[in-house]
């Protein structure tokens, strides 16, 4: 929930005070004066991407937990929890941001700056958190996702990690075959 939070509000910050997207020489992209960001900007965009944002993450996590109550192993629930609801979070990512693109077509400054914000908070949610970083942070420790309840056990798993070999084991069965 942090990141897609906190990073529009730094682009934000490089677009509208540091002037980086000047270039374009597009209005609403473009530096207002000595002003920067207007301080309404993140009293209205705080709250719309904190509800996005909880929203596509209780979708994919809802899922993942379907699928591990179903008998799949921890990776393949989060695998096939991405696949279910990848096409969904991704076409309202799109349908929303294609929505507050035209927020940059104003002449209002503080429309602009929030279409921007919004755009770019909702781009990196849809496809950067909720399809790299969740499910990320989702298999690191796997058994932690469904705490306090008791998942059965596992009937379907395909995604099994090999147990890791030690070098030396290895050094140790050729030293035997050469003797």
């Amino acid at each position: 929930v942090i990141v897609p939070i906190t990073w529009p509000y730094g682009a934000g910050l490089y677009v509208y005070e540091d002037g980086w997207l000047d270039w374009l020489n597009y209005p609403g992209l473009s530096t207002t004066a000595d002003a920067g960001i207007d301080w309404t900007v993140p009293m209205f965009t705080l709250t719309f991407m904190m509800g996005l944002a909880l929203d596509y993450e209780i979708f994919l996590f809802e899922r993942v937990r379907e699928f591990r109550e179903e008998g799949f192993g921890d990776r393949e629930a989060i695998q096939l929890g991405l696949a279910a609801t990848g096409g969904t979070i991704s076409s309202a990512g799109l349908i929303m941001a294609l929505t507050f693109i035209a927020q940059l077509l104003g002449s209002i400054p503080v429309t602009n700056q929030m279409g921007f914000i919004l755009v770019f908070s909702i781009v990196v949610d849809t496809f950067v958190v909720r399809s790299i970083l969740v499910p990320a942070m989702l298999s690191i420790v796997p058994w932690t996702n469904y705490w306090p309840s008791k998942m059965p056990d596992i009937k379907y798993e395909w995604l099994k990690t090999r147990p890791r070999q030690d070098i030396h084991d290895d050094e140790d069965e050729d030293e035997d075959e050469t003797e």
